[in-house]
């Protein structure tokens, strides 16, 4: 009989992010559509039972839950660290899950880096317990980096049983470090995740274009150049209303991160005050999606704009793994690197610190004159993709046959 490969992942947030929902989404995908009958069981390893539980309900994925901060074992460690003695904080990761795993797979994507302490700690934990580690599809900073890696982080990414990485630029990077033995290249999971139908509170105009408007809290603070909150509403609005004039669009104005504990962060807090900061005649021609619809739906709504504008990174790649051409504003590396890998250039970002109503415009012009071309393009690599996908699948699924 064939034995089932038992996953654990781990490394994701308290926080409704459509980009982390996405990885968790589209790896399943990745092992559905790849593994064959290779049988997989996949569990969550989550702070917040009650969030993730409620984000994947309709998946057949096992939420467990991490020990909490004020467990008396991690209080001790605590204690000890504190006072300088070298002591693992792994007690916030219940033992069993570990042990009963074939595999344990870090997706706690975004940007590994030498100061990612809490992906450690499970790394201490999954190394106690003989079970191999995987980075999954995340990037490494290689355009903020001041400094090398110190040669205990080399040694600690050298053991791992294989980092997967989602751009060119740091699989680059690290080879620079010394590290590529293990180095895989892959899409980003999200790419693989699966969109779900979805109306747009939007009705589109005869030939209306509609274009998709993602703009984080941190980013419209970043393109303001008093860096004062109400003047970056003032901005985004300002900015809107000139690509209303210009190009006669729909806006969908599309929400993608809910912290739950920093409503200054919050995309459709952010969002609905710049709506509100519209003339009434505006108003008519932009739409606010609706939030917490969750990822797949998110995916679905893009699917019905003609081009996409997004600072969230994860915004951007579910358009154009829908062929959707997407204009990136930057406000971290992730843009850059995950523009390169999508476009092979960087034509295609805007740095926030440099968006002006004149240069998005320009940037909308030249994606409108060139949109079926980029559909076409962004389909041959979409092909790219998929089989970057099944071979990562491959030597995921045999790192986890080759123990246990």
């Amino acid at each position: 009989m064939q034995k089932t490969i038992k996953i654990l992942l781990y490394g994701l947030q308290s926080t409704w992010n459509y980009g982390c929902e996405a990885i968790v989404r589209g790896t399943l995908q990745m092992l559905k559509e790849h593994a064959g009958e290779q049988k997989v069981e996949v569990q969550l390893l989550v702070a917040d039972v009650a969030l993730y539980r409620k984000m994947f309900q309709d998946m057949q994925i096992t939420i467990v839950p991490m020990r909490s901060k004020w467990h008396p074992r991690y209080l001790f460690g605590a204690v000890l660290r504190k006072l300088g003695i070298t002591c693992s904080a792994a007690s916030l990761v219940p033992k069993n899950a570990v042990k009963n795993a074939n595999l344990a797979v870090c997706i706690g994507g975004d940007v590994f880096d030498e100061d990612s302490h809490y992906l450690r700690i499970f790394t201490d934990c999954a190394e106690r317990y003989h079970v191999p580690v995987i980075y999954w599809g995340g990037s490494f900073p290689a355009y903020a980096r001041t400094k090398e890696y110190t040669p205990a982080y080399r040694e600690y990414l050298n053991s791992l049983k294989a980092i997967f990485v989602r751009d060119p630029a740091s699989q680059d990077f690290l080879k620079k470090e010394g590290v590529f033995r293990n180095v895989h290249l892959m899409p980003d999971p999200a790419f693989s995740m699966s969109a779900k139908e979805y109306d747009i509170p939007l009705r589109r105009e005869k030939d209306e274009l509609i274009i998709g408007l993602n703009v984080s809290p941190y980013s419209a603070y970043l393109s303001s150049e008093s860096r004062v909150y109400t003047e970056a509403i003032k901005k985004n609005a300002e900015l809107i209303q000139r690509i209303v004039d210009e190009f006669n669009a729909g806006i969908l104005l599309i929400p993608h991160v809910f912290p739950q504990h920093d409503p200054t962060q919050d995309d459709a807090a952010w969002l609905e005050q710049i709506y509100s900061e519209l003339p009434e005649k505006y108003q008519k021609k932009v739409a606010l999606l609706q939030s917490k619809i969750g990822a797949p739906c998110s995916k679905g709504a893009l699917k019905q704009c003609d081009l996409l504008i997004s600072a969230r990174m994860h915004c951007c790649v579910a358009a154009v793994s829908q062929n959707i051409p997407t204009i990136f504003l930057g406000y971290s590396i992730k843009a850059e690197g995950m523009a390169r890998n999508v476009y092979d250039n960087t034509e295609w970002v805007i740095p926030v610190k440099d968006l002006s109503a004149e240069f998005l415009i320009d940037k909308i012009r030249a994606i409108i004159a060139n949109k079926e071309m980029l559909r076409r393009y962004l389909a041959d690599k979409g092909k790219k993709w998929k089989e970057l996908s099944r071979n990562a699948v491959i030597t995921l699924l045999h790192s986890a046959q080759s123990v246990k």
